[in-house]
């Protein structure tokens, strides 16, 4: 029956036929007459929104029998019930008079009694749940400031380890920049410079080593733990140094920084700006640097 009724609320009504069909029989066979009449209301508007006419004329005999039926038994039962009511109201008018003083004063006893008990108990478990509600409170409070300052510190410390790497960067590049300085002044002054020139190309700064990319990404991931997912999200097959790039260009790197951390000439990393902007769907006029951001911090 509930499957009947629900398919009738849903107005799925062909759906809701059968299953009605169904349980005005078992309303039947039970002989639950205030039920199977429900069930007939609800099947016969169902036979009228879906044309079956025929159906609805057979069910309609019934329908009007059950309901002359259902009509009558509340009757009787209503008749019954105030002729109860009648006994049972003047056997205790009768019996009012000889108990009224003691219910009187038991209702009275018992009403102060169980409203005294109510309130202390109320009161006690408003104050229970008060300080338990501030104990909680608390501990909630303690639980988020430790979870800020254990987060405060992994931040700082994956913070200090990109400034490291950056850092040593920028120091390696100033060395070999002043080894490079040195070298062609002694090139200058010296006829013979083959060897001199071997030398000068083994102190070029070169790219970041594997282990020390390695360290830079993960410092960089647990900062920005979704920058890289979003970035190739937008743009699949981007290459390694333009992932280097764009991470750099969020930590507010500029474009010379950047040559020097890569070991890498402007120019290059000019190179590899272009090529990005239109593999991102970055427009001409659009700043490169910020649609970068915004897309590995959205």
């Amino acid at each position: 029956m509930g499957y009947g009724n629900a398919m009738y609320r849903a107005e799925k009504y062909q759906e809701a036929i059968p299953l009605l069909e169904k349980a005005v029989n078992l309303s039947k066979v039970r002989g639950d007459m205030e039920t199977e009449n429900h069930n007939n209301r609800l099947l016969l508007d169902s036979y009228h929104r879906t044309d079956r006419m025929k159906a609805a004329k057979e069910l309609l005999p019934r329908y009007n029998m059950i309901i002359d039926s259902v009509i009558h038994g509340k009757s009787i039962r209503e008749s019954i019930a105030s002729h109860i009511r009648y006994e049972t109201e003047k056997v205790e008018q009768e019996n009012s008079l000889l108990t009224a003083g003691i219910a009187l004063r038991n209702s009275v006893i018992r009403t102060y009694t169980i409203g005294t008990i109510a309130s202390i108990l109320f009161i006690l478990l408003l104050a229970t749940w008060f300080w338990n509600r501030h104990r909680s409170l608390k501990l909630h409070h303690q639980l988020d400031e430790k979870e800020l300052e254990i987060t405060s510190i992994r931040l700082d410390k994956k913070e200090k380890e990109l400034k490291r790497i950056l850092e040593s960067r920028h120091e390696l590049h100033e060395h070999n920049q002043e080894l490079l300085r040195q070298l062609a002044e002694i090139q200058t002054s010296n006829q013979s410079g083959s060897e001199l020139n071997k030398l000068m190309e083994t102190l070029s700064p070169t790219m970041l080593t594997p282990k020390e990319e390695a360290e830079f990404r993960v410092a960089f991931s647990g900062i920005y733990s979704t920058a890289l997912i979003r970035l190739r999200d937008v743009c699949p097959n981007i290459t390694k140094n333009e992932e280097l790039l764009c991470m750099l260009i969020l930590l507010n790197q500029s474009t010379e920084e950047i040559a020097r951390i890569l070991g890498i000439a402007s120019a290059s990393v000019t190179r590899i700006r272009y090529r990005l902007r239109p593999k991102l769907n970055i427009p001409e006029k659009a700043s490169l640097d910020a649609e970068i951001k915004r897309i590995m911090k959205e």
